[in-house]
């Protein structure tokens, strides 16, 4: 989580200076899909973590650095593993809070405010890891 956190947070921070018109219209377009998504039903959370990986890719590229991109896909590609494993079974609020953090990652970055970019983006990793932590001690 540690290494997320500083890695999410700094490229946010990094996409404030980076992102073009273009590029916020295409986080506003992955944005889209997710709310679509948080208002179909049945509503699960496994097939919107693909719109989530989107997202953070999407950053990473818009960042620039073929380092956060390489880093990040392998990361997503094991951490909704985890996600399946340990996030409570609420899909609805999951994606609702996943939903709004994105809106706020979007909007500080549009802002071209640094600071929020680089909090939000670092409270949504914190976010869903306590998630996690709090089901799995539920669960054992």
């Amino acid at each position: 989580m540690d290494f997320r956190m500083i890695l999410e947070g700094f490229i946010a921070e990094q996409v404030c200076s980076l992102a073009n018109e273009e590029d916020i219209k295409d986080l506003k377009l992955i944005k889209n899909k997710a709310k679509k998504f948080l208002l179909s039903e049945p509503v699960d959370w496994k097939p919107y973590t693909k719109i989530d990986a989107e997202f953070h890719e999407a950053l990473a590229r818009i960042a620039g650095n073929p380092l956060f991109k390489a880093t990040l896909k392998p990361m997503y590609e094991n951490i909704h593993n985890y996600f399946y494993q340990y996030l409570p079974d609420k899909p609805e609020l999951l994606i609702k809070e996943n939903y709004e953090d994105m809106s706020q990652i979007i909007k500080a970055i549009e802002d071209k405010n640094f600071i929020d970019a680089k909090k939000a983006a670092m409270l949504h990793v914190s976010r869903f890891h306590n998630l996690m932590e709090e089901n799995e001690l539920q669960h054992t």
